[in-house]
């Protein structure tokens, strides 16, 4: 599941990260089948479970902090 469309319920955005978690939390990098590997790539899972996430929290959120210059002028 590369990117969920608008049209996918919470609870199937919900059950992909439990997926995420689970796959993330065994700490297999590789699975075996009928003779095909296929990698698993932590770091894209984690990119995704983010973006799910934020779909959840209904998309973008607000800035805690805002830069300041302080040049002394």
């Amino acid at each position: 599941m590369a990117k969920a469309n608008r049209t996918t319920s919470q609870d199937e955005i919900k059950s992909r990260i439990q997926q995420i978690d689970e796959i993330l939390a065994s700490g297999v990098e590789s699975v075996t089948t009928a003779g095909t590997t296929t990698k698993i790539n932590a770091d894209s899972l984690r990119k995704e479970r983010s973006q799910l996430r934020q779909q959840i929290r209904g998309g973008s959120r607000r800035r805690l902090f805002n830069s300041i210059t302080t040049d002394g002028v």
